[in-house]
């Protein structure tokens, strides 16, 4: 049966999870306007740490088969800023990588750190927009419907925004005009974000490569 979500209070996990988004946004935001190696291996770590802690989480709760009830207002929000400040990073990271080899100023692990960053971006990406189909499902109700599954848990909108991701095919159900409008946007910016660093990939291939 489909409903609306009855709102609730933010839990202290809620209110550890948006400072952590937070603090990669403006971490993010640090390295576009910089540019620096620094920066963005803060911004790799702190992101790695809630990705690693983030999933082992959702794991605990999952195999206790324990939903979530989604994230409104400013959560909300949040969930659509931290996918498509992440997909910026990457692209900058994959900018950054292709013009430090052309120029001949980057050493090997300038390189792997670059391509750190265009990994960690993409992963954020989709869980970023796992984090929008859950708070779009806890506002209009039975937006996503998965096979033989009650009421889903963060972990199945991770299986639906990775296989949207990496284009599989998923046996979820999108049911709402919403969520229809969101896998649209999803699919659109994962396709942009894939095809840029399968492009960089292949350059920055072709250009050691050739030097060596």
């Amino acid at each position: 049966m489909s409903g609306l979500a009855v709102p609730r209070r933010f839990s202290p996990g809620d209110v550890a999870v948006t400072v952590v988004e937070a603090a990669i946004v403006a971490l993010a935001v640090a390295y576009a306007i910089t540019g620096t190696t620094i920066a963005l291996l803060v911004w790799e770590g702190v992101a790695l740490t809630y990705l690693v802690v983030g999933f082992v989480v959702t794991r605990c709760a999952s195999l206790r088969e324990r939903s979530h009830s989604g994230r409104t207002g400013l959560l909300d929000t949040l969930s659509w800023v931290l996918p498509l400040v992440s997909s910026v990073v990457g692209v900058s990271a994959a900018v950054s990588v292709l013009i430090a080899r052309e120029s001949g100023g980057a050493g090997l692990w300038q390189v792997a750190v670059g391509a750190v960053g265009i990994i960690l971006s993409w992963v954020l990406l989709q869980t970023g927009f796992a984090r929008v189909y859950e708070a779009t499902q806890a506002r209009h109700g039975d937006g996503l419907r998965f096979s033989r599954t009650g009421a889903p848990d963060f972990g199945d909108f991770l299986y639906f925004s990775f296989g949207l991701g990496t284009f599989a095919h998923s046996d979820a159900e999108v049911r709402t005009r919403d969520v229809r409008w969101i896998v649209l946007v999803h699919s659109v910016v994962s396709f942009l974000y894939n095809a840029l660093v399968v492009a960089v990939a292949i350059e920055v291939l072709q250009q050691i490569v050739v030097r060596d």
